[in-house]
């Protein structure tokens, strides 16, 4: 169902995008065929390619396939952002028209209508081209660290200074490869953690496709380990398959459990849970805040990693001191962020929930059009601060 209704919409948004910009250009005839058939690619490969993929079909071809369809798909979401809000400014606009007036204002020029549309869609169109550049630039390159102070009530002396580095929403898959993921690596191991975490979407794709693009992963270093839990896409793409993998490349993946890190004379849990829905794939695989406690409640700090925000419900009422956490990607691309806000608690950055510190990672790759606007991806580098 929802397939069909994301169908339906590109559908309608392709439609609306030609006849509010290509059908009242000067375009000739085959240039408006051209446009129109860009329109209809643009809206339409993103669900081709998730039918293909749903249906296992995977080849190189196919991925340089969906990356012009997903940059088209990019640049064509932010023309409909610009082009509804200059159809709302010109709405406004002749909207004084209707409303009464003092003096009497002359007629309408038609003529003068027709330029101020045509130049609004010029305008519109180099807008996008580039608001379109500077989005994609965000996203393909390797992102910066940055620093997260963690303020605790009552953290035990031995951890204050702890540090976790924090990698989500990685996303390995058709357009994020081997030498993003290096870069992604080396800066990791270089930000000086006690521990890595990777809070899910680590890959998009099966393990057939993606084995030697994810090798770069065993290479990730920390004094007290390299730690993961599974997110959203891993069940897409098939969890059975990937979690040995993942295991086999050094990540120890916390599915609802947990580990003890000793620091001097403290004690810190880092527990892991399944993500937040993963029980639509089998009622083995539900996430368990409490499950992942057990045997840890006498520690000094209980820190949890989860991939959704939503989970933090469970972790708060099973006694976890923190979480961390990503999948928002922070709303990727502006003015998403509000839509992205309707369906989780919370958006980007460092929260308090109840008795708990929450931080949400904007993610350190992408999903869908490579592009991020006003949602810059990060290395997070979590940093617990006796408050």
């Amino acid at each position: 169902m929802l397939y069909t209704v994301f169908i339906g919409l590109s559908a309608f948004f392709a439609l609306y995008t030609g006849l509010r910009l290509i059908r009242p250009s000067r375009l000739g005839f085959w240039a408006r065929t051209v446009a129109w058939c860009c329109l209809c690619y643009a809206w339409g490969s993103i669900p081709a390619e998730g039918f293909l993929r749903h249906a296992g079909v995977e080849s190189r071809t196919i991925d340089v396939i969906a990356f012009g369809g997903a940059v088209a798909f990019g640049v064509a979401s932010l023309l409909l952002v610009l082009l509804l809000s200059r159809d709302s400014l010109l709405l406004l606009w002749h909207a004084r028209r209707v409303l009464p007036r003092r003096r009497p204002r002359p007629l309408h020029d038609a003529s003068r209508r027709q330029f101020i549309q045509g130049a609004s869609g010029t305008g519109v169109m180099a807008l996008a081209g580039v608001f379109s550049g500077t989005a994609m630039y965000g996203a393909m390159r390797v992102p910066a660290v940055r620093d997260i102070q963690m303020p605790v009530h009552g953290l035990h002396p031995a951890l204050d200074g702890y540090t976790v580095v924090q990698l989500s929403d990685l996303h390995v898959g058709a357009f994020l490869g081997v030498d993003w993921l290096e870069g992604v690596v080396e800066r990791a191991n270089a930000a000086g953690a006690d521990l890595i975490a990777v809070t899910g979407d680590i890959v998009d794709g099966s393990p057939r496709h993606l084995r030697e693009q994810v090798e770069p992963l065993r290479r990730l270093q920390a004094p007290d380990g390299v730690f993961g839990v599974s997110g959203n896409h891993e069940y897409y793409s098939g969890i059975s398959r990937w979690l040995p993998v993942l295991e086999s490349l050094g990540l120890n993946m916390l599915e609802n459990r947990s580990v003890r890190i000793r620091r001097g004379e403290a004690s810190l849990l880092l527990g892991g849970v399944s993500d937040y829905a993963a029980h639509r794939f089998g009622r083995q695989y539900a996430s368990d805040s409490r499950k992942a406690m057990l045997h840890g409640e006498d520690t000094d700090f209980k820190l949890l990693l989860a991939h959704q925000p939503a989970s933090v419900f469970a972790a708060e009422k099973a006694g976890w001191n923190a979480m961390l956490c990503g999948h928002t990607h922070g709303g990727q691309v502006f003015p998403f962020m509000a839509v992205v806000s309707m369906v989780q608690p919370y958006l980007a950055g460092l929260y308090r929930h109840g008795a708990m510190q929450l931080y949400v990672s904007r993610g350190t790759g992408f999903w869908g059009p490579p592009f991020r606007l006003g949602a810059p991806a990060e290395i997070s580098r979590v940093i617990l601060r006796r408050a």
